[in-house]
């Protein structure tokens, strides 16, 4: 997980070690009085800084963890005195990347959006061989499975209920054709992930089969898709 360390949230100047050359703004710097240097060592000065997580980034789910090592060095950074540092420390930074798992239904080469869960595929007036495509995007942090159920196991039905009319179709999920007959949840995508920011993408095909003499009338069917971790 990259993270940089500024002098503050505001001007955001990133501070370094003296192996880096550093100009007097990328350190913390300050100095004693004659007054307060006499003080015995009593005098001291709070120095503060801020340390931010780099936004861009999507590191995988789990517990991060960092070490850096802080130096007082006597003199200026163009010119150090005493051939080392006066002191050291350590300071122990962590942070906990919970689990990411996010779906988006897109057309065709959209991009991902967390908000758009839900798509309609209108095929129009129905003739057997009709296409509709779209992508179905996963974005994770770490492994997943993708599941898909129909509702009216892997056809359309009338919305007639005095009607027991169909429309068969075929289902492609990343090429690969996927039966649905079984009207339970059935794996398209069994072992995917981690993705990157941009999210995995999966094109979905649907085409309209043969339906011989299907009343006419309104024709639907309802996917519901699953994203679980591994």
């Amino acid at each position: 997980m990259y993270y940089q360390i500024y002098d503050n949230a505001a001007d955001r100047r990133i501070l370094v070690d003296l192996s880096a050359g550093p100009s007097s703004s990328q350190v913390l710097s300050g100095s004693f009085t004659d007054a307060e240097a006499g003080a015995g060592g009593g005098t001291t000065k709070d120095m503060t800084f801020v340390v931010i997580l780099d936004p861009d980034q999507f590191p995988l789910a789990g517990q991060y963890a960092e070490e850096v090592r802080l130096e007082l060095w006597a003199g200026t950074p163009e010119n150090p005195q005493g051939g080392g540092p006066e002191a050291t420390a350590i300071m122990s930074m962590s942070t906990q990347m919970d689990q990411v798992m996010d779906m988006s239904l897109v057309a065709s080469g959209g991009t991902f959006d967390a908000g758009r869960t839900e798509l309609t595929l209108d095929f129009g007036e129905l003739y057997a061989g009709s296409r509709r495509y779209a992508d179905l995007m996963v974005r994770a942090n770490s492994g997943y499975s993708v599941y898909m159920r129909s509702q009216n196991s892997g056809v359309m039905m009338i919305q007639d209920v005095s009607d027991t009319s169909i429309v068969p179709y075929s289902l492609s999920v990343a090429g690969g054709g996927v039966d649905l007959s079984s009207g339970t949840d059935v794996p398209v995508v069994p072992l995917g992930g981690p993705s990157t920011i941009r999210g995995d993408r999966y094109n979905i095909g649907v085409e309209i089969e043969e339906f011989g003499m299907a009343t006419e009338g309104f024709y639907t069917d309802m996917l519901i898709i699953t994203v679980a971790a591994q």
